[in-house]
């Protein structure tokens, strides 16, 4: 009977893993469909069929992501390459699985505001090359976040590059988007080259190109190695990311590229940094592993708290004296990924010193709060957008009065705003308070000074806060509630068929 009840679970392990396959597989056939329309429907100039196969992907990457969370499973296999050096694998584990429902959720609810968004784009531009670029950019993500070896990884990492420059540069017509391009090329080709050799220093451990050999090797590595390899990711990734001080491409890539685009790249691009700097620390490094000494990864942690909170600061410091709302929500970005760092550095912090529990309660706060900046990011961007849908202007010193020509909008990106000033009652506030729950419960952190200097950073996560309020309370103060500054607001009309999703607003509630 024991026999029979084994052999039935395993049975039907077999079964979701072959649909997880399955759902795979069709998200990735999905996106390449939505790509190959685009080729072939360029001489007709209309954008809306190539968004269709993106929508329906998105739902299969949310289903996939969904299935290997709750059912704990992990989806693993490899593609034949007639060189051994060029092995594809991938593994969709817990981790993947949470960025994967990060990039199915933005990617949908981005792709059903474009088919009404790219109107903008139709007599002007070829939006069927920005509908190719468009798929094959989240497919990259998907792609990347999946990848389980040194060459998937890189070659994923370089598509999503130089897929989001062609996005970023889009309207190429206007020099200071070619400009902002090629800063955002050269940044993230220093953080590739930084990433590659991170890697390579790991191959020269383990002889392998798989990730997997990382893993199981990960308590022979001395010391040395991982500083050199945290290091090296550290900065590699923190460029992606936007960290203070390589932040410099984030205020100039996001304003110049289409708001749906700006939309993606803030919720979710910059989040594969995070997913990377996960993979090298608990994963390739042995962080909390019970063989390592954790005692010797604090300073891991310590440095993580700092960029972080000088990141949030710089941040909303730049945000609050910003005409440009999209350059505004660009320097936004910069201070939530500070926020996510310090949540990070605080659970290595902790499991330096064997504070699990607050070490796993900090992880809780920062990846809660990966999640909800893409919900109220894409949110707000994509709130941006349908603005400068109707009035060709990002500049708040020319809008005004939006709230009575737009109130759907207006609404909508109030909630955005109230969610990302972290007032009670939307998820802002929850990471937020999880964060700040983190920082009451460094006095449990023996080592004086480095207590101490937490506390420092949680007043500087305390500034950030107000500072936002005051941000966004100034942006929807400027754009929406004041007297209107030209004729032109008086003549606008509410988007409804692609503003923004009702349902995005419930979202904000989880």
């Amino acid at each position: 009977m024991i026999q029979k009840i084994l052999e039935g679970m395993n049975n039907i392990m077999i079964l979701t893993i072959d649909t997880n396959l399955l759902f795979f597989e069709f998200a990735v056939g999905c996106y390449v469909l939505g790509a190959l329309i685009s080729l072939l429907m360029r001489k007709y100039g209309h954008g809306k069929p190539f968004f269709i196969p993106t929508i329906i992907a998105s739902i299969f990457v949310i289903i996939l992501s969904l299935n290997v969370l709750f059912s704990g499973s992990s989806l693993h296999f490899e593609i034949a390459s007639p060189h051994s050096f060029s092995i594809n694998e991938f593994l969709i584990d817990g981790i993947a699985a949470f960025f994967l429902l990060l990039i199915g959720i933005v990617s949908l609810s981005v792709s059903i505001y474009s088919l009404g968004y790219i109107q903008e784009y139709i007599e002007n531009k070829h939006v069927t090359i920005f509908g190719f670029f468009f798929n094959t950019f989240i497919l990259s993500m998907i792609l990347l976040v999946s990848s389980n070896d040194i060459f998937s990884f890189i070659v994923f990492w370089e598509l999503m590059s130089l897929t989001s420059f062609f996005l970023v540069i889009y309207d190429h017509k206007n020099d200071s988007n070619l400009k902002a391009g090629i800063i955002y090329l050269i940044m993230t080709n220093l953080g590739t080259a930084l990433i590659l050799a991170s890697f390579l220093l790991l191959l020269s451990q383990t002889g392998n190109f798989s990730f997997e050999s990382f893993r199981l090797s990960s308590d022979s590595f001395s010391a040395s190695v991982k500083n050199i390899v945290f290091v090296l990711a550290f900065v590699g990734f923190g460029t992606k990311a936007g960290i203070v001080p390589l932040h410099i491409w984030l205020p100039y890539a996001h304003p110049s590229a289409p708001s749906n685009v700006s939309a993606l790249m803030s919720a979710i691009m910059i989040k594969t940094a995070i997913y990377g700097l996960i993979r090298i620390i608990y994963d390739f490094s042995g962080v909390g592993s019970g063989v390592t000494d954790n005692h010797e990864f604090v300073w891991w942690g310590f440095l993580f708290v700092t960029i972080g909170a000088v990141s949030s600061v710089v941040g909303v410091l730049y945000s609050v004296v910003e005409k440009d709302i999209k350059r505004a929500l660009a320097y936004s970005s910069i201070e939530n990924i500070g926020i996510i760092f310090v949540g990070l550095g605080l659970s290595i912090v902790f499991l330096s010193f064997d504070l699990i529990y607050l070490s796993a309660f900090a992880m809780l706060a920062a990846m809660y709060h990966v999640l909800n900046h893409a919900i109220f990011k894409s949110l707000l961007f994509m709130g941006a957008g349908a603005i400068i849908f109707r009035t060709h202007t990002a500049n708040m010193e020319k809008l005004g009065g939006l709230v009575k020509r737009m109130p759907w909008t207006s609404l909508l990106f109030l909630v955005g705003i109230l969610s990302i000033s972290g007032l009670p009652f939307f998820n802002g506030f929850v990471s937020e308070y999880f964060m700040m729950l983190s920082f009451i419960s460094s006095y449990h952190i023996p080592d004086i000074l480095i207590a101490i200097s937490v506390g420092f950073a949680s007043a500087a996560f305390a500034l950030t806060l107000g500072i936002v309020l005051a941000t966004f309370v100034k942006i929807f103060g400027i754009s929406f509630l004041s007297k209107p500054r030209t004729e032109i607001i008086y003549r606008i009309k509410e988007v409804l068929g692609q503003c923004l999703l009702e349902w995005e607003l419930l979202l904000l509630y989880v």
